[in-house]
C-alpha cells in the first residue's frame, strides 16, 4: 500500500497478508517512521515471518485494535509450515477448540484474570 505523511511529519504505511488455514484470513499490518520502507524487498508470494505489537485502544465507546509490526524476514526455503500463506506468512495452527469443562458459565473461558 501507498505511505501516508502526515502534517505533523508521522508516516505510516500498512501491507495486508493472507493466512492459510483451515479458515483462512487477512491480516493489515501497520509500518511506522523509519520502518515504513522495511518491506520494499518482498514480492507477493514471498514466505515471510512478521514480528509485531498489538494494541487496542476506545474512541466515543468503540474499540479499534491494530497491529504494528517492527520486523519482517523472509522465511528461509524449507522452513515452512502447512499454515504458510499465499502471500507469504508462516502463522502457529489455530488453538485447538475448547472442550465444555474448560468454559464457565454461557460459554465464557475460565482464568484468572481480573479482566
Amino acid at each position: 500500500m501507498n505511505e501516508e505523511t502526515f502534517a505533523s511529519g508521522f508516516n505510516k504505511r500498512s501491507f495486508v497478508i493472507a493466512v492459510e488455514s483451515n479458515y483462512p484470513y487477512d491480516v493489515c499490518f501497520d509500518l511506522l517512521k523509519d520502518k515504513v520502507r522495511m518491506i520494499d524487498g518482498f514480492n507477493t508470494g514471498d514466505e515471510i515471518k512478521v514480528s509485531f505489537d498489538i494494541k487496542s485502544r476506545e474512541y466515543n465507546g468503540k474499540w479499534f485494535t491494530g497491529a504494528t509490526a517492527w520486523r519482517v524476514e523472509k522465511v528461509a526455503a524449507g522452513m515452512s509450515s502447512s499454515a504458510s500463506s499465499s502471500s507469504g506468512m508462516t502463522s502457529p495452527p489455530p488453538p485447538a477448540p475448547m472442550s465444555a469443562d474448560q468454559l464457565g458459565p454461557a460459554g465464557m473461558e475460565e482464568d484468572d484474570l481480573p479482566f
